[in-house]
Order: structure tokens, then C-alpha cells, then sequence
């Protein structure tokens, strides 16, 4: 039996709607599920820099991540869900990864869908597969 289920994800209304129609979200009710998003810092201004020294998005992009998120969070507590929200950021590999492994998870929802942030250019990766990478447990990709 799994007790800890993380849904990682970008940000995207995409992302998390393919999270919140998986056809086993059903039979998850009795489990702590956690949303959690993987995005770069938010900043208040933009410097001109190249994109991979400062990674970011803006603040009104965050808070409309976090509006979807909390929306989210509210539905499925209105459905009798156990979930809760986390942020964390995409810094590195290496972030991503002690983030995912300090939620001690049991399984790891993500999908692949996800958008490129501006600086994945330079990493030739998504999000999605800094989770799967990182993930410290099983992981299902949607």
C-alpha cells in the first residue's frame, strides 16, 4: 500500500489536468497525495543575462501557477482527498532530486507534456525528465 503519492509537474493548466484525469486517481482516495510543482525561481525584474546564469520566470506567471495549484488543491479536498501543495525549484538535477527524496514518496506522478522552460534550450531536457530521473521511488508517467 502506498501512503505518500507525489504529482510533479511544470505549472502548466495541461500538466496538471493529464494529473487530475489519470483513471487511478480513484483508487488513490485513501492515500496522502501531494501536488507539487518543479519550476525556476520567481523574479521581480529581468537582467539581461543569458538564460541558462539566471533562470526564472516572472511573478505574475508564478502566482498563476500557484492559483492553479491552490484551485486544484480545493477541488480535490472538496472530494475527500488527502493532498497538500509543495513548491520546489528547478535550480539543478541535483535540486530537484534532495527535493524529491526529502517528500519521501512511495510513487511519483508526472507527465510528459510538460513545456521547456526558457533555459532548457541549453539542457536539452524538460521537467519531466529531471523528475524521472530523480525520482527516488517508482514512477508513473502519464
Amino acid at each position: 500500500m502506498r501512503k505518500n503519492i507525489i504529482f510533479a509537474f511544470d505549472g502548466s493548466a495541461a500538466g496538471l489536468s493529464v494529473l487530475l484525469n489519470t483513471e487511478k486517481l480513484p483508487s488513490w482516495r485513501d492515500e496522502h497525495l501531494l501536488l507539487t510543482v518543479i519550476i525556476p525561481q520567481p523574479v521581480q525584474s529581468f537582467v539581461y543575462e543569458p538564460d541558462f546564469f539566471n533562470p526564472s520566470i516572472s511573478v505574475d506567471e508564478f502566482e498563476d501557477i500557484q492559483n492553479r495549484l491552490d484551485e486544484a488543491c480545493g477541488n480535490l479536498l472538496a472530494h475527500g482527498y488527502k493532498v497538500s501543495v509543495k513548491l520546489g525549484y528547478l535550480d539543478s538535477r541535483t535540486a530537484v532530486s534532495q527535493f524529491l527524496q526529502d517528500l519521501y514518496p512511495d510513487l511519483v506522478v508526472t507527465t510528459l507534456t510538460t513545456r521547456k522552460w526558457r533555459h532548457s534550450r541549453w539542457l536539452k531536457q524538460s521537467i519531466a525528465s529531471y523528475v524521472i530521473e530523480s525520482s527516488p521511488c517508482a514512477t508513473l508517467i502519464l
